[in-house]
């Protein structure tokens, strides 16, 4: 039997990796979802002014918000961003997208389960 330790970062983090992505994004959603005050248990209100006399007010579902926030542009986008910003160095991963989407579900489950 033989036991070692590894210094390879890559072997390391590799294993982790989509770990790392469902929590992360987990966490991102729960506390996305907890900055809002809401009228109701699912309602967000949100008012955009555009000038001093104008303003719109838009009552939003929090749970759609979070969707296209949290799942679309965080999850999603972040994956096309890394790879445009990087130049290529990045690797676009289409099983990071499905971490960060899974992960943002499971946020709203929390949220929604423990009435966050």
């Amino acid at each position: 039997m033989r036991v070692s330790i590894t210094t390879n970062k890559s072997m390391i983090f590799h294993d982790y990796d989509k770990v790392v992505h469902f929590v992360t994004f987990m966490v991102e959603t729960v506390l996305f979802m907890s900055i809002f005050e809401t009228e109701s248990r699912h309602t967000v209100a949100i008012t955009f002014y555009m000038d001093e006399m104008q303003r719109k007010k838009y009552e939003v579902n929090l749970y759609h918000l979070a969707i296209v926030v949290c799942c679309i542009l965080a999850g999603i986008g972040s994956e096309f961003m890394q790879k445009i910003a990087t130049n290529g160095q990045r690797v676009f991963d289409i099983k990071d997208i499905i971490c960060n989407v899974l992960g943002s579900f499971m946020g709203m489950f929390i949220v929604y389960y423990y009435k966050i």
